[in-house]
């Protein structure tokens, strides 16, 4: 039978090296941690970091955009398309413009270059209005769904400038009539005047402009009273108001063709400036300081 213990035989240790209840050796207690606060960065820095990845992100977009063929970048054969046959539009009237307004020969400050070269100058205009006519029908036979190159296909100018010339042709075979009645009354008064230029005189009277005063005046003279001065008043005048007719027109909507070309893709309008139809153009419209 084990020995009982006695409370004599108990030696008790000082409390401060007494062991845990829960073992030995005892666990020093750790001190609380103490809070640190967080260094927050310079606002100015967030922005400068902001705006630099903003500017790396708008140059990617920017290269992509931009990029030459051979550098990854594909080309929209639609859109190229579109651009090509906006190009041949502008190209068919500035080229008819450009045949009528600035003949081989020489302009038209004299008019006796203008009543010289009637007939030619009416199958100018003439084949100017058919030209751009095609070009118009081809234009808007190309798909495509770019809203900025519809408007510019459908602008009402392109019809105008083709009426245009058509009148500018009229108005030129009216001259090249009235210059030959001119000629047989005026400068040969013995000429009889034929039934054809009666008829013609009679009609050029109903306008009311400078072909009705030259027309007025002729028929005048033939009848016996001198108008030998009042015709070559209002034969310079009806010349001068057809060239000056003629200097006015211009290619339609130049203002739409300027956001057709902007709407489209940079890669696409790059590629073709190496085209043999639109890049020429291109450089015409870049030359002129007009939409490129």
């Amino acid at each position: 039978m084990p020995r009982a213990t006695r409370p004599s035989d108990v030696h008790r240790l000082p409390p401060a090296t007494r062991p845990p209840a829960d073992g030995w050796p005892p666990v020093a207690e750790e001190p609380a941690a103490t809070a640190v606060p967080r260094r927050q960065p310079p606002r100015w820095l967030l922005v400068v970091g902001l705006l630099v990845i903003g500017l790396i992100a708008f140059n990617a977009a920017r290269t992509a955009r931009s990029g030459l063929p051979g550098d990854g970048v594909v080309v929209d054969v639609v859109a190229e398309d579109q651009a090509i046959a906006i190009l041949g539009l502008y190209q068919a009237e500035a080229d008819a413009l450009r045949e009528l307004q600035y003949p081989p020969n020489g302009g038209f400050d004299d008019p006796d270059r203008v009543l010289h070269r009637t007939p030619e100058l009416t199958a100018i205009a003439n084949r100017g209005a058919a030209a751009i006519t095609a070009a118009l029908r081809q234009a808007r036979a190309t798909g495509g769904t770019e809203p900025l190159v519809e408007r510019y296909l459908d602008a009402s100018d392109h019809q105008r400038l083709i009426d245009d010339l058509g009148d500018v042709a009229e108005a030129a075979t009216a001259v090249e009539e009235l210059e030959s009645v001119h000629q047989a009354v005026i400068e040969s008064s013995d000429a009889p005047l034929s039934v054809t230029w009666g008829s013609s005189l009679s009609h050029y009277r109903l306008v009311g402009d400078n072909y009705a005063a030259w027309a007025k005046a002729l028929m005048e003279h033939r009848d016996g009273r001198d108008r030998t001065t009042q015709a070559g008043q209002a034969r310079a005048a009806t010349v001068r108001t057809w060239w000056e007719r003629v200097r006015r027109l211009e290619p339609g909507s130049m203002a739409e063709l300027h956001f057709a070309l902007r709407a489209l893709p940079d890669a696409t309008i790059a590629a073709l400036r190496g085209h043999p139809v639109a890049g020429p153009v291109l450089r015409r419209l870049d030359s002129t300081g007009t939409p490129s």
